[in-house]
């Protein structure tokens, strides 16, 4: 059975909150964001696609899950001067606009990803597919327990015919996120997926013109239905919404889904080793000056560990060379118990500092459980609107010491730009007054650009 998907005011303002919780984390996005072009063939069909790279992958060892993102058929393009074609839409899009989220945290565990973002020049064939995750296994740091597919119209349609045709291509898979997916499979190709107990998440509009909803119902309801079938139930939203384009909303980072979580924490939680049990699991970790700026408080909390060797706590003043600071053994491998970590980093970097936990288990394999950024240089910057809620303008003042270029956007609860203003700040205190009376009523967001700073501030029109 599939469900209706309504933006009801409550799951907007859901949005809203976490957008602005996750202010300074995107701050650090927009800094730190590698999306990189690379002009290389991962098969005959695609000489091209962009990187990214989490922050502290440059220079450590750990190995991280992997996000294929598979384009529609509007983005074919040679894999050269055609690639920036594929940041028009869905994932790429957020991460070229520094939204995509730098982690996410899902029973416990905090996840970054790397994302290969492929161009092909005409419709890929599963061979196509599998080349790129090929390629990527050869080259980057991945886990292999831990590879997504995620894929739009034409590229969610490679996506439903690469899974559904081999068992060999869907145990690859630890979970895949198709949007408006172009291809309705038969009885076949949903018994492999089913067999394989590939967790599936399929999105679509209920007034889409070019793939109908009940493609992406109907291939759902046959996963289901297989015999067996699937340990994890195949699942659908359908938006409440007209046009093709499903994907800005299902890939936005603020859309919460009736499971409480986003498409990327969804995705996160599956691993191939899902069976084994997790070294530990993590409840808390946090990094934050000291009293008196004596230094900086890290500190952890387990609610059970397994096998645990020990954790190494490491420090960067960049996000991507860390060194160790101090190797920490608990005080034995085992524990059903709640443990609690802490240490006092007594002479921290001027400026930015980076601290990321690693854990190593008996085997000698190696975890990562995230990066906390502090800063000790507290910023001075001050951005306020107002009125707020308004009607037909919004004044705008940032108090900051810093002169230089600005940009202002308009950002609606979807994430899209809906305009941008640019100025030149010269004085410590800027201001400036924007008409957004043409807005239809409703909540939207101010982000406020200035160097490598982004400031944010919902506001409504009424």
């Amino acid at each position: 059975m599939f469900q209706i998907y309504h933006l009801w005011p409550k799951v907007i303002l859901l949005s809203a909150l976490t957008f602005l919780s996750a202010t300074t984390a995107f701050a650090q996005a927009e800094a730190d964001t590698t999306l990189t072009p690379r002009f290389i063939a991962t098969g005959p069909n695609s000489n091209g696609f962009y990187e990214y790279l989490p922050k502290g992958y440059v220079g450590g060892s750990a190995k991280y899950p992997l996000i294929i993102s598979l384009h529609g058929e509007g983005e074919l393009g040679n894999g050269t001067t055609q690639l920036p074609l594929v940041l028009n839409d869905a994932i790429p899009m957020y991460i070229n606009q520094h939204l995509f989220p730098e982690s996410v945290t899902v029973n416990g565990q905090t996840s970054s990803f790397i994302v290969i973002i492929p161009q092909f020049a005409a419709w890929p064939d599963n061979t196509d597919v599998d080349d790129v995750i090929t390629y990527a296994e050869q080259n980057y740091r991945v886990d292999r327990n831990r590879i997504y597919l995620a894929g739009y119209s034409m590229g969610g349609g490679a996506l439903w015919t690469y899974a559904g045709s081999s068992a060999t291509y869907a145990n690859k898979l630890a979970a895949v996120f198709v949007v408006a997916g172009a291809k309705a499979m038969n009885a076949q190709m949903a018994d492999i997926i089913a067999a394989a107990n590939l967790p599936v998440f399929a999105t679509n509009n209920s007034g889409d013109p070019t793939i109908s909803y009940t493609v992406t119902v109907d291939n759902v309801d046959l996963i289901n239905s297989a015999s067996p079938p699937p340990a994890i139930p195949a699942i659908d939203t359908v938006f409440n919404a007209s046009g093709h384009d499903a994907w800005t909303k299902s890939f936005n980072p603020f859309t919460i889904y009736s499971n409480g979580l986003n498409a990327y924490q969804w995705l996160a939680q599956y691993s191939l080793s899902a069976t084994a049990p997790l070294p530990l699991t993590l409840t808390g970790y946090t990094a934050a000056l000291a009293p008196d700026n004596a230094g900086v408080d890290i500190d952890w909390t387990t609610s059970s560990e397994q096998n645990n060797k020990y954790f190494i706590l490491q420090r960067s003043g960049d996000g991507q060379t860390f060194k160790d600071l101090d190797t920490v053994v608990p005080a034995s491998p085992n524990s059903a118990t709640a443990r609690a970590y802490s240490y006092l980093d007594q002479s921290p970097l001027a400026g930015n500092n980076f601290y990321r936990l690693t854990q190593i288990d008996e085997s000698g394999t190696v975890n990562y459980y995230g990066i906390r950024e502090v800063s000790l240089t507290p910023t001075k910057t001050t951005l306020t609107i107002n009125p707020n809620p308004c009607t037909d303008h919004l004044f705008v003042q940032l108090d900051d010491p810093s002169p230089g270029p600005l940009a202002v956007d308009i950002v609606d609860a979807t994430g899209r730009i809906l305009r941008r203003w640019t100025s030149q700040k010269q004085q410590p205190v800027w201001s400036d007054t924007f008409m957004v009376g043409d807005l239809p009523p409703g909540q939207y967001f101010l982000q406020l650009t200035a160097g490598h700073e982004r400031l944010v501030r919902a506001f409504i029109k009424l």
